[in-house]
């Protein structure tokens, strides 16, 4: 026989739930606890087994443990609902001071729910009790028959019956938005997710906590996996069936939200936020980048007129070297021009010298060498004085050799 037995029940806190009672009479859900058996004689008397030692020590450092983790996940829980909380205020107060600025064709481009006065949280549980009331308001609008409010809220969906009629009228709008870009009618993208090609089937009027209830939640689990919300953000089973984890229900129902506000269905106040923050960034990043087109235009402008100064600098010069040699040419031809003269006056005074001495043949001398002749004429050439004054001085001294004969 073992020294250990697992005693199993249905508890009322957790219906549906294999529940395990202790030896003295405790009930820990979800957690096997063994009943502690006793050896000795049937008079009473019982001698505590080594077995039983050991699993006294064991459970004992294991609810340590169990305590001392559940308590670092609460204080980070409650870090990180500050955080969260810090952040969505941050962006609402941003959000207030530009709503004035949005334009009535963005605010038409998605179907909203009727805007409140903003709130500011001081703590977490009252954040969460404000997107339970925004979501439930959505519900009624969506559901008027539904009834469900903030009190109400988890008590409401508890069994997954709106839940999953919410995820048909998904579906359908989803079905209708695909049929109407088949005839050309709908202008923008197709919806990026996936719906069930059929409804999900519905389990009506089931009590909470039950398996009924449970197949309900799961089936819509399931639709939120195709829907390709985050697994980080989506709640489980036992969240909502045992009202557990009110926040990650709430964040799966505005994933949800955020779905069917892409395809034109209402969408609860803080998505809209959500849809005109977006918006309003868009128009931002379309501003900078204009601002960045415009500046790289200019920028090229600015480059393509220094290449345009610097071309025509550059012809300037071109035009300025091509003026100096012409200027340089011209002066050389006038200087050729000039010697040239200077050569042919030369030429013509020494034919008249020959004239007149053949004129005057009694005159010629005969030159013994030739020589001499070219030196009295380079001499006569290299002479840059006045030729008139040399002829009148030439034409005395012939009228003086004349007289003296």
């Amino acid at each position: 026989m073992s020294t250990f037995d697992t005693l199993e029940e249905s508890g009322e806190e957790y219906p549906g739930v294999p529940q395990f009672k202790t030896g003295v009479g405790d009930t820990l859900g979800g957690t096997p606890v063994f009943k502690r058996r006793s050896y000795g004689s049937s008079c009473g008397s019982s001698i505590p087994s080594p077995e039983t030692e050991e699993f006294e020590s064991l459970e004992k450092t294991f609810r340590e443990e169990l305590e001392q983790k559940l308590h670092e996940r609460k204080i980070s829980d409650s870090e990180r609902k500050i955080s969260d909380i810090s952040n969505r205020e941050r962006k609402l107060s941003e959000l207030s001071v530009k709503l004035s600025d949005m334009s009535s064709e963005d605010q038409l481009s998605l179907q909203l729910v009727e805007k409140r006065q903003l709130r500011s949280f001081s703590r977490a549980d009252e954040y969460l009790y404000a997107m339970k009331e925004d979501l439930a308001e959505w519900l009624n609008m969506l559901y008027p028959s539904i009834n469900i409010d903030a009190e109400n809220f988890m008590d409401t969906l508890q069994t997954g019956e709106h839940l999953l009629r919410h995820a048909n009228t998904v579906r359908k709008k989803h079905a209708e938005i695909l049929e109407l870009i088949l005839l050309g009618e709908y202008k923008r993208k197709p919806p990026s997710f996936q719906v069930p090609e059929a409804d999900l089937p519905i389990r009506e009027n089931v009590v909470p906590g039950t398996w009924f209830a449970r197949d309900n939640v799961y089936n819509f689990i399931k639709f939120c996996r195709l829907l390709q919300v985050m697994e980080v953000v989506m709640f489980e089973t036992e969240d909502l069936v045992s009202q557990k984890n009110e926040k990650h229900v709430v964040l799966t129902l505005l994933e949800v939200a955020r779905r069917g506000a892409k395809i034109g269905m209402l969408a609860p106040m803080l998505v809209q936020f959500e849809q005109e923050i977006d918006q309003e960034l868009a128009r931002e990043e379309k501003e900078r980048k204009k601002l960045e087109k415009e500046e790289k235009e200019r920028e090229r402008q600015l480059r393509e007129e220094e290449k345009a100064r610097k071309k025509k600098e550059k012809e300037e010069r071109e035009r300025e070297r091509e003026e100096e040699r012409v200027k340089r040419k011209l002066e050389k031809e006038e200087k050729d021009k000039e010697a040239a003269k200077l050569i042919a006056d030369r030429e013509a005074a020494l034919q008249k010298i020959q004239d007149d001495m053949d004129m005057f043949p009694s005159l010629a001398v005969e030159v013994q060498d030739d020589t001499v002749m070219d030196d009295v004429e380079d001499d006569f050439l290299s002479r840059d004085g006045d030729y008139e004054n040399d002829f009148d001085e030439y034409d005395e001294e012939l009228e003086e050799e004349e007289e003296e004969e």
